[in-house]
């Protein structure tokens, strides 16, 4: 009994294995799993089951034989558009300048109830063109392919302004997208990054410098020439209007000292008015009759020879500093009977706040008979009336 009962359960298994195929019996008792997809295809992109190849706009057919590679224990078949013909060589022919949709059906070799099936489109690329506007000027054209996502890379320039971005003829800010047809791209812009430095009494008056930003987003330096004052001398710039934070020029700046979307820099410049800043020995070399001179620090002229007006009616602003180890040597000529570092101080001249240490007049008078009288001073050979001296130390 029990024999007869084996031979007709190896009868009923042998049925199973004729009626779906020894593979699949094989597998059962392997434990293998069936299964049935693309992996990929050559030089084709895939996003889940569609399948797409771009091609050159010469190509006239694509073989897939060997191109698609599917999972293990698998085949596949290659179907035209209308998804029943079945194009057994696996060569795309007669390909159209549209899009050419194709199916891939992919079926496992261990259960043929497991399959899929993916959609193939292909194009072909073809050349079209990226014009840049500047407004309705054309700055820029670039010749670009089908079927390539493509970026705006170009960066344009024009004078007062930042480049923004660029945007479409519907108003949309471009992204990267894929190009299938000419496009035209418009250029948005913003005012330029300046500098804007702040001067005068109260810092009421102003005055703009344009900044420039390279392509790499790196400022040019700012000249010393470009924030020069005309009728004031400034003694120094500053970060903030107490004058605490000082820079010097040439100056850049960095992105980083811009706020959000704000496109100014503001700079405060100390100013003494129309006045000669005196920081070394070389700053007096050359002191005319209307020279205006503020001292910034004690100098030393030991060594230094320097010419001093005849008829001086600026204003000299020793600002509590002093000017040591001085030097003047004249000779006495018909045309002056004055002499002295200044040989004379006119009316509205003044000379303030300043100590003349070591100072040395040194005159030679040879024309005692031709000339009256000669007035010689360590200062001055004469002060005419007008003219003001306040708070002046001379040794």
């Amino acid at each position: 009994m029990k024999r007869k009962l084996f031979v007709l359960l190896l009868f009923i298994v042998m049925a199973g294995c004729l009626a779906v195929g020894f593979s699949a019996c094989d597998n059962k008792e392997s434990g293998s799993a069936a299964n049935a997809e693309i992996v990929s295809v050559n030089n084709a992109t895939m996003t889940d089951n569609d399948i797409y190849l771009l091609v050159n706009n010469t190509t006239t057919s694509v073989s897939l034989s060997s191109a698609v590679i599917c999972s293990e224990n698998c085949n596949w078949k290659l179907y035209a558009s209308d998804g029943i013909t079945e194009i057994p060589t696996k060569v795309i022919t007669s390909l159209n300048d549209s899009a050419n949709t194709y199916y891939l059906v992919v079926t496992s070799t261990l259960d043929s109830t497991v399959s899929a099936t993916y959609i193939l489109t292909v194009y072909k690329s073809y050349a079209v063109t990226v014009n840049f506007y500047n407004g309705d000027e054309i700055i820029k054209s670039e010749t670009v392919y089908t079927g390539y996502s493509y970026s705006a890379k170009y960066i344009p320039h024009l004078t007062g302004y930042i480049f923004n971005y660029w945007y479409t003829a519907d108003g949309q800010t471009y992204s990267t997208t894929t190009i299938w047809e000419d496009l035209n791209l418009y250029a948005k812009w913003k005012e330029s990054y300046k500098l804007v430095l702040h001067y005068g009494e109260d810092l009421s008056l102003s005055k703009e410098v344009s900044l420039t930003l390279s392509a790499d987003n790196v400022f040019s330096a700012v000249s010393s020439s470009s924030v020069q004052i005309p009728g004031y001398t400034a003694i120094g710039y500053f970060l903030n209007d107490d004058f605490t934070d000082e820079i010097t020029f040439p100056y850049t700046p960095s992105l980083s000292q811009f706020e959000g979307e704000s496109i100014t820099l503001n700079v405060y410049a100390k100013t003494i008015g129309a006045y000669t800043p005196v920081y070394e020995a070389s700053d007096l070399i050359t002191i005319y009759d209307s020279s205006n001179v503020y001292l910034m620090n004690d100098v030393d002229m030991t060594g230094v020879t320097v010419t001093f007006p005849d008829a001086y009616g600026g204003k000299f602003i020793g600002n509590g500093y002093k000017i040591s180890n001085l030097t003047i040597t004249q000779t006495a000529s018909r045309s002056y009977s004055n002499y002295g570092l200044f040989r004379q101080i006119v009316s509205g001249g003044s000379i303030t706040d300043v100590t003349f240490e070591n100072l040395t007049v040194n005159v030679t008078l040879d024309y005692l008979t031709a000339i009256a009288s000669y007035s010689v001073g360590l200062l001055a050979g004469s002060i005419l009336s007008g003219a003001e001296l306040s708070n002046v130390v001379v040794t």
